[in-house]
């Protein structure tokens, strides 16, 4: 069902050339949410599913686990970009700079600016959708496409299609938006004996 609102005729965005997305940039500031990940290989076929939990806080505030035996969390505390691998012990750190920005987990995080990382391709309504399609501007960024659809401004789905057709469809329940969020969500230390990579 999702799917069906980006097969619809393209609509103007706002007179003021505003999109749902701009809206969502605008009036959300927090929101947690409990997340469904699939991938599906070039033919459509499912090639992994996964869930977890997010929280987001704008900017470039951003907490993503995956739960499960294969635990991996990602979190941007603002300067540094962690991914921590539990089953093989391994963390690793990345400045938060320019060069992440365009990255899709951010790309939630950011602000209005992310027309300097992305090409608005389309966008629209239907059936209570408004859904925005976006083309990352630097060529060697993972993905091709990023497609958001919103209901009643509140985020419902991502879908990211790779240059080999690869799709990662992320779908978000219990999503609650503006609410306080603890700051140690947005924190990490590496437990004892993880081995960390990077710089700092």
């Amino acid at each position: 069902m999702l799917a069906l609102a980006w097969l619809a005729p393209v609509a103007a965005e706002t007179s003021a050339g505003e999109t749902a997305f701009d809206i969502f940039l605008r009036d959300t500031q927090t929101l947690t949410a409990d997340f469904t990940q699939t991938i599906y290989d070039n033919l459509g076929g499912e090639v992994e599913q996964s869930q977890g939990t997010m929280a987001m806080q704008r900017p470039n505030r951003f907490h993503w686990r995956y739960a499960g035996d294969d635990e991996q969390l990602i979190i941007a505390d603002g300067d540094t970009l962690w991914i921590y691998d539990a089953v093989l012990e391994q963390a690793t750190r990345a400045p938060l700079d320019d060069a992440l920005a365009d990255t899709p987990a951010l790309l939630l995080s950011g602000n209005a600016e992310y027309r300097d990382g992305f090409d608005v391709v389309e966008s629209g309504t239907r059936a209570k959708h408004s859904w925005i399609v976006l083309a990352p501007k630097r060529a060697e960024t993972d993905f091709r496409l990023i497609r958001l659809d919103f209901t009643a401004g509140t985020l419902q789905a991502m879908i990211l299609e790779d240059s080999l057709s690869q799709r990662t469809e992320i779908t978000f329940d219990n999503v609650a938006v503006n609410a306080e969020l603890a700051t140690t969500l947005f924190t990490f230390t590496a437990p004892a004996g993880v081995d960390v990579i990077g710089q700092d």
